[in-house]
């Protein structure tokens, strides 16, 4: 199975077991020694997804351009396959696939969203369900009233 093929097919198995919703969560996969990984696209109907909205993402060591020090960090060139890009979280997932005890392995990344889980995660920092967005900032959902 194609490498895309099998981001595909786990996008679709956690849409099917309701582990992400129609516009959220994505998946990564690095083949292990590649300076590569393939990242589903970013709004793009996750249960309909397919092989071409799979973006594939080189990356490759930053140079300090007046020491000439490789830093820790690295730069993203995204491979321009059609309209797609990379999923938002693309700098999460470049992060665990960059790590350089991850290089010699295959390495996959699932970003879900389980609504028992998020449902369920800073209840007991955030009883008012409108704090929620404290702990997670990225949640795009308005204003939430008191609980």
């Amino acid at each position: 199975m194609s490498r895309k093929k099998h981001i595909v097919d786990t996008m679709k198995r956690l849409y099917d077991s309701r582990f992400i919703s129609i516009r959220d969560g994505n998946v990564s996969f690095k083949p292990k020694n590649e300076s590569f990984f393939y990242i589903s696209a970013g709004q793009v109907k996750k249960n309909e997804i397919n092989t071409d909205q799979v973006v594939k993402v080189h990356f490759h060591k930053t140079e300090d351009l007046i020491t000439k020090d490789l830093r820790g960090q690295y730069d993203l060139v995204f491979e321009n396959s059609g309209p797609y890009v990379p999923s938002r979280e693309v700098y999460m997932h470049s992060h665990l696939q960059t790590l350089p005890e991850n290089y010699g392995k295959d390495i996959f990344v699932v970003h879900a969203h389980p609504p028992n889980i998020i449902a369920y995660t800073g209840i007991q920092q955030h009883k008012e369900l409108y704090n929620i967005k404290l702990s997670f900032p990225e949640l795009n959902v308005g204003k939430i009233g008191a609980t």
